[in-house]
């Protein structure tokens, strides 16, 4: 089913053409919020907000932009309020935020490389954490989420060259963060 069908079903409210929607875009969703929170269970409430969210503002997409740049802009924001949420509260786990992730069990012949991958997934996480929401946003949409930067700028509602300056500036902040961990490592 097209998107333009979808829209016009699920404003009537069909209940099945929703679920397909749901269908459809939740591993989009659930990635995008996953580059964002710490654990699982985070992802698939924040996945549900996304999905009501879109349910109960169904009725004011305008069109102005695709369907997925709509529900990409939802996931970022409730991510991102989610961060700020969590921030203030001081949660903070280690967790890496990655689809999927499992910890390795424990083995006497795990190796170093697994090891080592593990730790820069953290230390790369935890200067993600460290960025301003806007760099984040904009970081991870283009590196994670393979977006270009006219797509990230109409998910952020902001110009191209926003956008531009905003993933140079979190490769700048993130280089600095981890310049000293990747230089002894060299």
């Amino acid at each position: 089913m097209n998107n333009q069908l979808w829209l016009e079903l699920i404003k009537k409210g069909d209940q099945t053409a929703f679920r397909e929607l749901v269908e459809h875009y939740r591993p989009l969703v659930y990635r995008t919020v996953a580059r964002f929170v710490t654990n699982s269970d985070d992802c698939s409430d924040l996945t549900q907000e996304v999905f009501i969210e879109v349910w109960r503002s169904i009725n004011k997409f305008r069109g102005d932009s695709s369907v997925s740049t709509w529900i990409y802009r939802i996931t970022v924001n409730k991510a991102l309020n989610s961060v700020q949420r969590a921030k203030r509260r001081n949660w903070y786990s280690g967790l890496l935020r990655v689809p999927d992730y499992r910890e390795p069990e424990t083995r006497a012949d795990e190796t170093a490389t697994g090891l080592l991958r593990s730790e820069s997934a953290q230390l790369i996480n935890q200067a993600l954490d460290t960025l301003p929401g806007n760099q984040r946003a904009a970081f991870v949409l283009s590196q994670a989420e393979g977006l270009s930067q006219k797509e990230v700028a109409a998910v952020m509602e902001l110009s191209e060259k926003a956008v531009e300056s905003l993933i140079h500036r979190a490769r700048t902040n993130l280089r600095k963060k981890l310049n000293h961990y990747y230089s002894l490592s060299n």
